[in-house]
């Protein structure tokens, strides 16, 4: 009952709804590639951005509406630290890599494309072939010398028919081959 008429409740208990995220005043939260979620001065969410009603539900003696702090914006109620790490990952896969790895194409099924993965313990000659059930080739992604470490080759099927596919890697001595299934 208390989901269905949320939006009334808080509401009518001190407006705490916001209909558009720039009301909140996020510094960039939804920038994917340096998110920054920390509320601006004079957010309402910012500690000292206001008292919670005595409603029975917040605390009347706290002296912020939101939990957000201004140098850990989640001081209070989590220990969640809202960092995004930067790691070298080029360097960091080639260091995991042990052993020639081919994995299950994502998704899967899939429409029109597809990520194969796969990876390379050394400098190898690659070759990365899809076949249709009848075993004729349908198309080469790959065929080429390659360094070490974790690769990912995005396949577009748009211009083919539903159907199940085999992609095959031969890299180095190694072979191996998956089937994925193409649904349109």
């Amino acid at each position: 009952t208390f989901q269905a008429g949320m939006d009334a409740w808080f509401t009518n208990n001190g407006g705490r709804t916001y209909a558009n995220n720039a009301d909140v005043l996020l510094a960039d939260a939804f920038n994917m590639d340096n998110p920054n979620a920390m509320p601006m001065a004079g957010s309402p969410v910012w500690q000292g951005g206001g008292l919670p009603p005595n409603d029975g539900f917040f605390d009347p003696n706290a002296n912020f509406v939101g939990a957000f702090g201004l140098e850990d914006w989640t001081a209070g109620w989590s220990s969640f630290n809202f960092q995004v790490p930067v790691p070298n990952a080029v360097e960091e896969e080639v260091q995991q890599v042990t052993d020639y790895t081919l994995t299950q194409n994502y998704p899967n099924p899939f429409n029109p494309s597809t990520n194969i993965r796969f990876a390379l313990p050394i400098r190898s000659q690659v070759t990365l072939t899809i076949y249709n059930t009848l075993g004729q080739q349908v198309d080469v992604l790959v065929n080429k010398v390659m360094d070490a470490g974790w690769h990912t080759i995005t396949w577009d099927a748009a211009n083919l028919q539903s159907g199940t596919y085999i992609y095959r890697i031969k890299a180095g001595e190694k072979v191996f081959t998956k089937k994925m299934l193409l649904i349109k």
